[in-house]
């Protein structure tokens, strides 16, 4: 099994039994799901309330995945892409962040329904599992709320969220054109160094959080640790 695969199944398997367990905080997976036409996945920033994430990249999986620590209480998560990050600044003192208004962003509010609430899809069916409501919305001035999760990514490449399982995050899933509107697999990857790059003005406003796991006997232990 490519050992990429199995890191990316182990996180989404530890996740679903740390829900179980009697901690307050879980760890949610999000998978970015790239089509086969691309050669080689592009390594993303991710970033959430002061914390910078690594995604886990499986080239022949075609996906890059990253873990969210949460509160098992929240049930409410913000989700912007965008691949033009401002800040607005007062006496030296970062007071938020922002889109670029030059650059397009997508803004997604995800809502977990247990299915203890007894909620109803739609199509009116009643839910027997835990699933999420996924609405697209516009920011107000373009200011990211503070606890929203930040995906380094041009927006034009994102088809929609794919809400699957209530143990994880929404999938991103990227356009199958994607190569098309970037120009080529070349150019995918050129820019994906660029945000990099770009990314080093606001690494100090973030501590980079790694997700560790290791066997003992039994047991799969992770750690959410700060690098």
């Amino acid at each position: 099994m490519n050992k990429q695969i199995f890191k990316i199944n182990l996180l989404i398997l530890l996740s679903f039994f740390s829900m179980q367990a009697s901690s307050p905080y879980t760890v949610l997976p999000c998978t970015i799901e790239f089509p086969q036409s691309v050669e080689k996945v592009p390594q993303i920033c991710v970033y959430q309330s002061g914390e910078r994430f690594t995604c886990e990249i499986d080239h022949e999986g075609k996906r890059a995945c990253f873990i969210l620590p949460a509160d098992k209480l929240c049930t409410t998560f913000h989700l912007v892409i965008t691949d033009g990050l401002s800040f607005e600044a007062q006496d030296n003192t970062v007071q938020c962040l922002k889109i670029n208004p030059k650059h397009s962003y997508k803004f997604y509010e995800m809502e977990l329904i247990k299915a203890t609430q007894k909620q109803t899809s739609p199509d009116k069916k009643k839910q027997n599992t835990d699933h999420w409501i996924v609405t697209e919305h516009k920011l107000v001035d373009g200011k990211i709320p503070d606890e929203a999760i930040i995906v380094l990514l041009n927006a034009n490449y994102i088809q929609h969220l794919r809400a699957d399982r209530g143990f994880e995050l929404p999938a991103i899933v990227v356009k199958k054109n994607v190569l098309s509107i970037a120009g080529s697999e070349k150019k995918l990857q050129d820019k994906a160094i660029e945000l990099l790059l770009t990314s080093l003005d606001y690494n100090p406003l973030h501590e980079t959080i790694k997700a560790h796991t290791k066997q003992d006997k039994q047991k799969v232990i992770i750690a959410m640790t700060n690098m």
